[in-house]
């Protein structure tokens, strides 16, 4: 699936405002990259648990990002919702 215009903008400008440092940025990136990932493919990629969830609620109320459908997780059987970048939005500096 080919990243869209207005995510590459996002990544822009997240690069830009040095965003992409920081825990929150690197998971909208990750989401970016990875649509349809869960919170639990967030947490495996390397990120605690106690930080995913707040960080990830922050990104849906701002916009950013969508949950959109669900899905099995592969390791622990449980069904999870799935992350999207938001169609029309990105990161704003």
């Amino acid at each position: 699936m080919p990243v869209r215009a207005t995510s590459k903008a996002a990544l822009r400008s997240i690069r830009e405002s040095g965003k992409q440092s920081t825990k929150k940025g690197q998971m909208y990136l990750f989401i970016v990259h990875n649509p349809g990932c869960s919170r639990n493919d967030i947490e495996r990629h390397g990120f605690r648990q106690s930080s995913v969830a707040g960080r990830v609620n922050e990104l849906i109320s701002e916009g950013f990002v969508i949950e959109d459908g669900c899905k099995r997780d592969p390791i622990t059987r449980e069904s999870v919702n799935c992350l999207y970048p938001a169609p029309e939005k990105g990161m704003a500096a």
